[in-house]
């Protein structure tokens, strides 16, 4: 069984919860607080904010600590790399890896996998040594795949068959098998830039766009502003982003410096109707106003008047005016 773990960020979190169900007296490691945001304020990543609230006993990781108690540790998403010396001491930590192991090593096998068009994919769980994700396996899976999951999609399905497959886990901590070299890849760690769609075609954006979703997300530059893209749709909304070779259809957005606002794609596509039948001319300005929880539609004609419609949405920030001119350039790029 595992009486340790280590994780630092928001894909640790599930496993810590699941563990913490199965483990008395579980003790965990984490990263300091670090500065973050505009502020550059102090603030506790996720783990320990569960730690304290759930009374679980907690402490910052730290290379020269020896853990004279642990028998197994479990390692998940934990943003130190454990030197030598610290292996030597305790050599008892296992890692969950999300991909199948010799394949897609390094920082990021989910989303290179996604971006990649990856139809094998699982996960590993393997007993770290001083080589990246190179230790012996102790067991891995491949999980059911359709290639237009999401990361956190993706994410989710690789912690339920986890938890589905822990027993048989735990029951081959002892049984090591070593890695084959044979087809052995690596990903990279991804930074901003990656994110950007605005030089790529439709099947790059949108793949960027399901990959980034928990790391990101993607955005495109508009105007000199980013706007985030956290889903699409195939349907034509209204809201379209003109790339290389056509468009994509955003369906939950965040504007620069504004809150995340999510659409309901039916509903928003109706009201565009709607509001477009006063006009003859396909051309004519629509505006489009955000305040709370709400999305305001206008258009008027000199020929058949004004149109308006309200459409709920999710937003809780400022009231701000999205956009001003034909539907059919909504965010598009001219």
């Amino acid at each position: 069984m595992f009486n340790y773990f280590f994780g630092s960020d928001s894909r640790s979190l599930s496993y810590l919860k699941f563990l913490n169900d199965k483990t008395k007296n579980l003790s965990v490691d984490t990263t300091e607080p670090i500065k973050t945001g505009r502020g550059k304020n102090v603030k506790a990543n996720i783990i320990e904010n569960f730690c304290v609230e759930n009374n679980i006993y907690f402490k910052y990781f730290n290379q020269n600590d020896t853990y004279e108690d642990m028998s197994n540790a479990l390692c998940v998403s934990f943003k130190n790399i454990f030197s030598e010396e610290f292996l030597r001491m305790n050599n008892n930590i296992f890692n969950v890896h999300l991909s199948l192991l010799p394949k897609f090593k390094g920082p990021s096998p989910v989303e290179t996998q996604i971006l990649n068009d990856e139809v094998n994919i699982g996960y590993s769980v393997f007993k770290i040594d001083e080589k990246v994700d190179s230790g012996p396996l102790i067991f891995s899976n491949k999980i059911k795949h359709k290639n237009d999951l999401y990361a956190s999609d993706v994410y989710k399905n690789m912690f339920n068959d986890f938890t589905n497959s822990f027993n048989e886990i735990i029951k081959n901590l002892n049984s090591e098998f070593i890695q084959q070299k044979e087809n052995e890849t690596f990903t990279k760690k991804f930074i901003k830039s990656d994110f950007c769609i605005n030089n790529d075609d439709v099947e790059t954006a949108q793949s960027k766009i399901r990959a980034f979703d928990v790391i990101g997300p993607a955005y495109v530059i508009h105007n000199d502003k980013n706007i985030k893209i956290h889903k699409y749709t195939n349907s034509n909304l209204g809201l379209e982003i003109k790339l290389n070779d056509g468009y994509i259809f955003p369906s939950e957005i965040t504007p620069e410096g504004k809150n995340r606002m999510e659409v309901d794609a039916d509903e928003f596509s109706k009201a565009v109707d709607r509001v477009s039948t006063v006009s003859l001319d396909k051309a004519r300005a629509v505006k489009l106003i955000l305040s709370e929880d709400k999305l305001f539609f206008s258009v008027n004609s000199p020929e058949s008047g004004a149109a308006n419609e309200e459409l709920i949405v999710s937003y809780s920030d400022e009231k701000i005016e999205i956009a001003k001119g034909p539907v059919s350039s909504l965010y598009g790029q001219n």
